[in-house]
């Protein structure tokens, strides 16, 4: 499973979607990237990851959820590994202070649809909206090398970058997903410190049956 290491069986912290910024350098936290930045990192997908099922204390992630065209599924696995005893922790761009601000919130009703459909990574169904109302909006956010693969309309090349925000949220609406679920929120606040763009979520249990 690409640089994963097999000296490492049980990590008290998972930081899911690290990229170059790892959550911290213990050794106990270790960093999982579809695009592992160094040999450090384990390259993995965010909806399969190379761990036992709660064998992971703390699942940490930031701005990862909203790349993935299938949320629940993803959150699917990430309570698999962290078990009844761990907790998922959340750091996720915040619709009213981000590039996404143009973006309709996504409903929690379809997420259940993605869930059900299994719908793909390879999924186009926010494409239009994401390049029109983000990358070719001209807000100031947006990096100049999105600007000409988006006006070509290359959604390939967003898609295998992993860089279409599918999923838009608000701390209030991913709190209704949570609660949805079955999960218990045990920590949320509106704005991280030090990062304005995002809202943070921690929460813990097992997901109904149903799901």
């Amino acid at each position: 499973m690409g640089f994963y290491s097999t000296e490492i069986n049980n990590p008290y912290i998972v930081d899911v979607g690290c990229g170059s910024n790892k959550i911290g350098n213990s050794k106990s936290v270790v960093g999982c990237d579809m695009f592992p930045s160094s040999d450090d990192i384990i390259q993995a997908a965010a909806d399969d990851l190379p761990f036992e099922s709660g064998s992971v204390d703390i699942l940490f992630s930031a701005h990862c959820l909203e790349h993935m065209a299938n949320p629940i599924k993803t959150l699917q696995e990430w309570c698999r590994v962290v078990g009844d005893d761990g907790v998922i922790w959340l750091v996720l761009p915040h619709r009213n202070r981000t590039f996404d601000s143009l973006r309709d919130l996504t409903a929690v009703e379809h997420l259940f649809d993605d869930l059900a459909e299994n719908t793909p990574e390879e999924d186009m169904t926010h494409w239009e909206e994401f390049r029109a109302k983000v990358i070719l909006s001209g807000h100031r956010l947006v990096p100049s090398e999105y600007i000409m693969p988006a006006q070509e309309n290359k959604f390939t090349y967003f898609n295998s970058k992993r860089l279409i925000h599918h999923h838009v949220w608000t701390l209030g609406t991913f709190i209704d997903l949570v609660k949805a679920l079955g999960l218990e929120v045990t920590y949320g606040i509106e704005q991280v410190p030090g990062r304005e763009d995002s809202f943070s979520i921690i929460f813990k249990g097992v997901m109904h049956d149903s799901i």
